[in-house]
C-alpha cells in the first residue's frame, strides 16, 4: 500500500511514491488494465474518476509505450521543470528496469500494447498528454478554515466563523493569487487594526520552519495570504515586516512580498538582504537572490533594477559560491534575468566568475547563460566555448512526416560532418517556426547537444517533437519552417505542413 499523504504512480503492480503532503492515495485494484491505443477504451473517464490529480504546476509526464516494449524501461517523453518532484521520481523510474518486464494490456487477446503510466488522478486526452489540475484547486475552501484555526490558537477572540464566511464570498471564481489576496484583506478586518499587533499574531500562529529545500508540493502555499498581508499593509512598518518575512520565507517564500519594500525602502531593504546573505538558513539566503530578480515570474518587474542591476549583482557576488544548489540555482536565474536587459553585463560577469571557478560555480554560470545561448548571442556563445563559426556540412536531412497531424509528432534528423582540418566544438540546436493564431510564425529553440568532432568525423542527430496541445504552446495548421543552429549560425533545414486530424 502507498504511504499516507503521498501520490502514487502505478506500473504493473509496482508503486512509486511522490512526496506530496495531504494528498489522498488510490487503490491499485481500480487502475485500468487497458492501453490508451485500444478502441473503445474510455481512459479519460476512468482516470478522472481516480481521485485528486498530482499537485504540481503544469505537470506533463507520460511514458512512451514503444520504448517500454523495446527495452522494458519507462521513458519520460516530457517532464516539466516546474514539477521537480514528479520529474525526479520519473527519471529514477526510467533508469530502473521493471521486474518481470513491461506491463501488458489485457483489453483483448493478442493485444501487444504496453500500459502507459500516469500520476494519480490525472486527466488523459487523446494524445496521451497529462493535463495538470489548476493550482487554485489545491488552495480550496479549506484554506481559510485552516488559517482561522491556527490564528484562534494564539488569539482566542478571533471570529472564526465570520472570517471563513467572508473569505468564501466569491472565492470560487478567483484564481490562486487573488484567493490569497482575498484572505489577506479579510484578515485585515478580523485582526487588530494596529499592524504591529496583527503581524505578531500571524507570526505566532504559523507552523514550524521547513527542514528541507524541496519536496513540499503545494503545502507551503498555506502562507500565501500571510506574505500578501505583509506586502499590502506592512510597508510603513519596516522592522516588523522584515521580521515577518524572515520567518515566512522559511515556511513558504517572501520573494513576492519583499519587492514592494525594495521599491519603497530601497537602501534599507538592500542592507538587510546583504546581512541575510550570511544567514544559516538556505531559505533566507535564497530570498536575497530570488526576491531581487528583475523579472521574477508571477511578480511585477523591478524597473529600477532593470535599468541599473548593479545593486543586485553586488548581492549575487556574495552568493555565487553558496553551499546549497537551491540558492545557487536562484543566483543563476537572477543573472539570467539581468542578461535579458544587459547582455554585455551578463557576459562580463560570466567571464569574471569563471576565473578559477569550481565545478559548482561553472554550472551556475552556464545555467545563467542558457537564455543568451538560445538567443545565439555571440558573447555568451564565446564564453561557453562556441564562439567560432563551424566548418561543417549537413547531410541526410529528414523531416518526417511531411504532413504532420496536430496531436502527433514530427521527427527531425540530419548528419553533421566536420569538413575542417582541425577538431571543432559545435553547439547544435534547432528551431521550429510555429505558426500562431494570427498566421505569423515564431521560432522556438530546442536544445540538442554539444559535439566535439575530429576532422571528417560525422555524427547523426535525431529529435522527435510532440505536436500535442500544451499549456505553454498551442498549435495551428500551416507551413512550419525548421532551422539548425550551429554555434549561433542558422542553417535552413526544411519545412513540414501541420494539419488538423479529421479522422476523429
Amino acid at each position: 500500500m502507498a504511504k499516507p499523504g503521498t501520490d502514487t504512480i502505478f506500473t504493473s503492480g509496482h508503486q512509486f511514491h511522490l512526496a506530496m503532503p495531504q494528498t489522498p492515495t488510490l487503490d491499485a485494484s481500480t487502475w485500468p488494465h487497458e492501453c490508451n491505443g485500444c478502441p473503445g477504451v474510455q481512459l479519460r473517464s476512468k482516470v478522472r474518476s481516480l481521485g485528486r490529480r498530482l499537485p504540481t504546476r503544469r505537470c506533463r509526464v507520460w511514458a512512451d509505450r514503444k520504448s517500454v516494449a523495446a527495452t522494458g524501461r519507462l521513458r519520460p517523453v516530457h517532464s516539466s521543470s516546474a514539477a521537480p518532484v514528479a520529474a525526479r521520481e520519473v527519471r529514477a523510474l526510467a533508469r530502473a528496469r521493471l521486474r518481470g518486464g513491461a506491463p501488458r494490456c489485457r483489453c483483448r487477446p493478442g493485444c501487444t500494447n504496453v500500459l502507459w503510466f500516469y500520476p494519480a488522478g490525472t486527466s488523459v486526452i487523446k494524445t496521451g498528454t497529462i493535463v495538470g489540475e489548476p493550482l487554485k484547486n489545491h488552495f480550496g475552501a479549506g484554506i481559510p478554515a485552516r488559517i482561522a484555526e491556527m490564528i484562534s490558537g494564539v488569539f482566542p477572540e478571533f471570529d472564526r466563523e465570520a472570517f471563513v464566511g467572508a473569505c468564501l464570498d466569491g472565492y470560487h471564481e478567483l484564481e490562486l493569487v487573488p484567493r490569497g489576496r482575498k484572505i489577506s484583506t479579510t484578515l485585515r478586518d478580523y485582526l487588530p487594526a494596529e499592524y504591529p499587533a496583527a503581524i505578531e499574531i500571524l507570526i505566532a500562529s504559523i507552523g514550524p520552519r521547513l527542514e528541507t529545500t524541496e519536496g513540499h508540493g503545494m503545502a507551503p502555499f498555506l502562507y500565501l495570504p500571510h506574505v500578501c498581508y505583509v506586502a499590502e499593509f506592512g510597508l510603513e512598518h519596516f522592522e516588523e515586516s522584515m521580521r515577518a518575512q524572515y520567518e515566512l520565507t522559511q515556511r513558504f517564500s517572501a520573494e513576492f512580498s519583499i519587492r514592494p519594500f525594495l521599491e519603497r525602502h530601497t537602501e534599507s531593504t538592500l542592507a538587510r538582504l546583504e546581512d541575510w546573505t550570511n544567514d544559516s538558513s538556505p531559505h533566507v539566503r535564497r530570498l536575497v537572490s530570488e526576491g531581487t530578480r528583475p523579472r521574477l515570474p508571477w511578480a511585477p518587474r523591478l524597473r529600477e533594477f532593470q535599468k541599473d542591476p548593479r545593486p543586485v549583482l553586488a548581492l549575487l557576488e556574495l552568493l555565487k559560491d553558496d553551499p546549497d544548489l537551491y540558492v545557487r540555482r536562484s543566483v543563476a536565474n537572477n543573472l539570467n534575468d539581468i542578461g535579458k536587459d544587459h547582455p554585455t553585463l551578463l557576459v562580463e560577469t560570466a567571464r569574471k566568475w569563471l576565473g578559477e571557478a569550481s565545478d559548482e560555480r561553472r554550472w551556475l554560470v552556464h545555467h545563467a547563460l542558457r537564455s543568451a545561448v538560445k538567443r545565439a548571442e555571440p558573447g555568451a556563445l564565446e564564453v561557453m566555448g562556441f564562439g567560432v563559426a563551424p566548418r561543417v556540412s549537413l547531410d541526410n536531412t529528414r523531416i518526417t512526416p511531411e504532413r504532420a497531424l496536430m496531436g502527433g509528432r514530427v521527427e527531425i534528423a540530419f548528419d553533421v560532418t566536420n569538413t575542417g582540418s582541425r577538431r571543432q566544438r559545435i553547439l547544435v540546436d534547432f528551431r521550429i517556426h510555429f505558426v500562431k493564431a494570427n498566421g505569423k510564425a515564431t521560432p522556438k529553440v530546442f536544445k540538442l547537444k554539444a559535439l566535439e568532432l575530429c576532422p571528417r568525423e560525422s555524427v547523426s542527430i535525431a529529435k522527435s517533437v510532440s505536436l500535442a496541445e500544451m499549456t505553454t504552446r498551442k498549435h495551428y495548421p500551416g507551413t512550419h519552417a525548421v532551422d539548425v543552429v550551429l554555434n549561433g549560425v542558422v542553417v535552413t533545414l526544411g519545412t513540414f505542413e501541420l494539419v488538423r486530424d479529421t479522422t476523429s
